[in-house]
């Protein structure tokens, strides 16, 4: 699937991005709607979640240098 194409669905969500969508344990529609959309099921959305703390977390500490 195309970049543009992913944006566009994920522009569903409440802030426009997986990223800041919350977790499972609050029901969500839009969440799940596009989580429909793009395929995913709700254990590659956590997997997906994980991975950009993960990222973010390396981010900081390469900015605190």
């Amino acid at each position: 699937m195309e970049d543009v194409k992913i944006y566009k669905i994920m522009e569903e969500t409440c802030f426009g991005s997986l990223a800041f969508c919350c977790g499972l344990e609050k029901p969500c529609d839009s969440r799940s709607n596009v989580l429909k959309k793009l395929g995913l099921t709700e254990e590659d959305f956590l997997k997906l979640k994980k991975q950009f703390d993960e990222n973010l977390i390396k981010l900081i500490n390469k900015n605190e240098r």
